[in-house]
């Protein structure tokens, strides 16, 4: 909601707030990816299908971010958006 509040509105405070998610979104799919490599152990008889759609989900969501962080970035083209690394 806040990468298409920033297109609409041309604001600089929700465009930079999409930006900084980056830490958040990376540790969230860090915490994912651990979560996966369980279930990839696990004495599951789906844990193989169960991995898959979690895998795809991943993924997915990480698509959306980057393209929501250059929406972010074009609703502001000459503002300079700042990620924290």
């Amino acid at each position: 909601a806040t990468a298409v509040e920033a297109v609409t509105t041309k604001s600089e405070d929700a465009s930079q707030a999409v930006v900084q998610m980056k830490q958040k979104i990376n540790r969230l799919a860090d915490e994912a990816a651990a979560h996966q490599a369980r279930r990839l152990v696990a004495l599951e008889p789906h844990r193989l299908p169960n991995y898959r759609i979690e895998t795809d989900v991943l993924q997915n969501l990480k698509r959306i971010f980057y393209f929501a962080k250059r929406m972010a970035r074009a609703a502001i083209p000459a503002m300079e958006l700042r990620e924290d690394d």
